[in-house]
């Protein structure tokens, strides 16, 4: 047991981060690939151990890419630079290897966006610092920098001024809360991005601190003075009433420090190796502090690929790495993320809990525990270890999309900034989130399937789908000229809305409906791309659901043109549109990688009861729903004469509803009294009760299908879910 007169609280998660790991294992594999020297611009991370390592090793650090011989082998350090030293390394015919962390580049394509799309943009963080130096070269004609909340109260822009913010990866979350507050309530119109920028490790590494704070006399943060993050633990601490001091080595901690003291915290700054909080611990040990008790705030288990210049060249036991030293990875070829349930994967790194506290889905697709009593031990156990390695596929899957697109939108945007747009309009679609039905589908499939040996093939194609999925919505976006879509203005009016703005020539509409076709174009390329692997029975499930979800779209369109509320052609549609393309071709797809196509049949059955079901539910969230919890207008269905389902039934059984769709051929028709008239027909009960049997039929498919029985009772609670779902 912990000595009460002295002790130390080890903070967990504490230390180097996957992107640090990533950033010293860049350098690294670059000297074993090119040799020594290796140059590197700045300090790869703010911590001056690790620098002195990687020196000892033949990397050589410089202030300037300037510095770097003309030819030589230069690595960007890990917090970015602007596009004006991308442009000094290209001139100089540098063989540029980029170690930016990730979740950094992210903010530089969320600068792009938000310096073409506003007037101005607004950087929370600290003038000076690298990151902050970085992201401000991609618009500095548009940026301003605020460093406090005295700033942020001091910020003058012109009245109609647009503007966004973003912040620096390394902030304390608490007060950059109160730096967003004060700019929201000054500019009601202030924009930021999809997800919170500040890094996942600097969050949970402020958590821990906090967690230990309060029960410790003084908090010891391991971690150099030029490091952000580090200071900002200082900082926190601080907040949270302990004494607090910066320990850059730990061969310096002063026994002068501890007097008074019973209880040290201890933790590192997120730039920090391990080997110095041992350091740190042999010498407190040394002092009297022996007994170390580890206060647990979350589990991290995430790992970022290597620059693609240096992937190819990773011996294959060390491609995947967990983010932390000692971490320990999933099953083979599985990249490892935070178990968080159904965010989205930049999401999940900023929302790591507790270990066996469930976290709240977002996406009512992730699987979570099923448990039967009467199956036993062993049957809870296995169903267990498969849902959580269906979860871990799917992260897989949200950092495949999000590489991908990444990517790409670095690659164009270093041509010109608006060559990235359409990249950039499906990256943020995808961003705002949604079910994630497709790839859910696709990889239970997988699974129920027995999975295999092939997980990036099964990743690939879900990811593949969820491309496809993007595709779907944007063009589906023009055809019924929504206005909103997942709670944000929809591409093509979003884009039509800059064009008016800027006072561009031409016709705003076409200019906005143009860029929306473009990025959906691009995104089914993408989509394509993915599936390239895809062979035999599997390439044929695919094809043949792109090709059935464009059929089922046009005869939406003619549908709607012609006024024609025929219930057997409508369901047609909703079986193309959602019961193959959205249930059965998915699982079947998953299937098929797993070497099971013989479960074509189950699946289909499955699905398109499912699938019908999900597209009635669609169709009464539309007539009959909310918006706010939709995410998108209500009523869209009938200002664009779509002949879905429900309206055909309701018109086959209601004069006065086909009266009205007669009506709607003229331009002066009242889509509201259509609304009333669905309501008093009684229709919306019929459906109901036509989704209750739907639901009845997909579980009556499994029952003889040979599935495991865990999977079994996932796939009935998915058919409850997307029959019986709010939005």
């Amino acid at each position: 047991m912990p000595s009460a007169l002295h002790r130390v609280l080890l903070a967990e998660p504490r230390g180097a981060c996957a992107g640090v790991h990533r950033a010293i294992e860049t350098v690294e594999r670059a000297l074993q690939v090119h040799g020594a020297p290796v140059y590197v611009r700045k300090q790869i991370v703010h911590n001056e151990h690790v620098v002195r390592e990687l020196q000892g090793k033949g990397a050589r650090f410089v202030d300037s890419e300037a510095e770097v011989p003309v030819g030589g082998v230069c690595v960007f350090s890990a917090h970015g630079v602007s596009p004006q030293v991308r442009d000094n390394a290209r001139l100089r015919g540098l063989t540029v290897i980029d170690a930016t962390c990730p979740l950094v580049a992210k903010v530089h394509q969320e600068a792009v966006r938000f310096a073409r799309d506003k007037d101005t943009l607004i950087l929370i963080g600290h003038v000076g610092h690298e990151e902050i130096e970085g992201t401000y070269g991609e618009a500095p004609e548009r940026t301003v920098v605020v460093g406090s909340v005295e700033e942020a109260r001091r910020l003058d822009l012109a009245p109609g001024t647009t503007a966004a913010y973003l912040t620096q990866t390394t902030l304390s979350v608490d007060d950059t809360a109160e730096i967003v507050a004060v700019l929201r309530e000054r500019f009601p119109g202030l924009t930021g991005p999809p997800s919170a920028d500040i890094c996942y490790a600097s969050q949970n590494r402020q958590n821990a601190v906090k967690a230990i704070a309060g029960r410790s006399d003084l908090v010891l943060v391991v971690g150099s003075a030029n490091s952000s993050n580090s200071v900002r633990l200082v900082e926190v601490a601080r907040a949270a009433g302990a004494g607090a001091r910066l320990l850059p080595d730990p061969d310096l901690l002063d026994s002068s420090w501890l007097e008074g003291v019973r209880t040290v915290g201890l933790t590192a700054g997120a730039s920090v190796p391990e080997v110095l909080v041992e350091r740190a611990l042999r010498r407190l040990a040394e002092l009297g502090f022996q007994d170390v008790e580890t206060e647990v705030t979350a589990t991290e288990n995430v790992a970022f690929r290597l620059p693609p210049e240096l992937e190819e060249a990773a011996a294959p036991e060390e491609a995947v790495r967990p983010g932390r030293t000692g971490g320990t990875g999933g099953p083979a070829g599985l990249e490892t993320s935070d178990e968080t349930g159904g965010l989205g994967v930049l999401e999940q790194l900023a929302h790591a809990e507790r270990p066996g506290k469930p976290v709240p889905s977002e996406r009512p697709g992730r699987p979570g525990p099923v448990v039967d009593a009467g199956d036993g031990a062993a049957a809870a156990v296995g169903s267990g270890v498969d849902e959580e390695i269906c979860g871990k596929l799917l992260d897989r899957v949200d950092r495949r999309i999000e590489e991908l697109l990444g990517a790409e939108e670095a690659r164009w945007s270093a041509v010109d900034a608006r060559v990235a747009v359409p990249v950039a309009v499906v990256a943020e679609l995808v961003a705002a989130g949604g079910k994630r039905l497709r790839p859910l589908f696709c990889v239970t499939g997988y699974l129920a399937a027995g999975a295999g040996v092939d997980e990036d093939t099964v990743v690939d194609a879900a990811a593949a789908l969820e491309l496809l999925h993007a595709f779907a919505l944007i063009h589906d976006d023009i055809m019924d000229n929504s206005p909103t879509r997942r709670g944000v203005p929809t591409a093509h009016a979003a884009y039509a809305d800059l064009h008016a703005r800027r006072g561009w020539a031409g016709e705003s509409r076409r200019y906005g409906e143009g860029v929306a076709i473009l990025a959906g174009d691009l995104a089914l390329s993408y989509a394509n791309r993915l599936a390239d692997r895809l062979t035999g029975p599997a390439a044929q499930v695919w094809h043949e659901l792109v090709t059935e979800m464009i059929i089922g779209q046009q005869l939406d369109i003619a549908l709607a043109a012609e006024v024609e509320p025929d219930p057997d052609l409508a369901r047609w549609v909703a079986v193309c549109k959602s019961g193959r393309y959205t249930i059965h071709r998915p699982l079947a797809l998953g299937a098929a990688i797993a070497g099971r196509p013989g479960l074509h049949a189950v699946f289909e059955a499955y699905g398109v009861a499912a699938g019908e079901a999900f597209q009635l539910r669609d169709d009464l969230l539309d007539a009959f729903g909310d918006a706010t919890v939709t995410g998108k207008p209500t009523g869209l269905d009938l200002s664009e004469h779509k002949m879905t389902l429900l309206i055909a039934l309701a018109a086959a059984r209601d004069p006065r509803v086909a009266r009205l769709l007669e009506d709607s051929r003229h331009a002066d028709w009242n889509p509201a009294e259509l609304r009333a008239a669905l309501l008093a027909s009684g229709v919306r009960a019929e459906v109901e009760e036509r989704i209750d049997a739907l639901v009845a039929d997909a579980r009556a498919a499994l029952a003889d299908a040979g599935l495991p029985h865990h999977w079994r009772r996932r796939l009935e609670e998915l058919a409850d879910m997307v029959a019986y779902r709010d939005r």
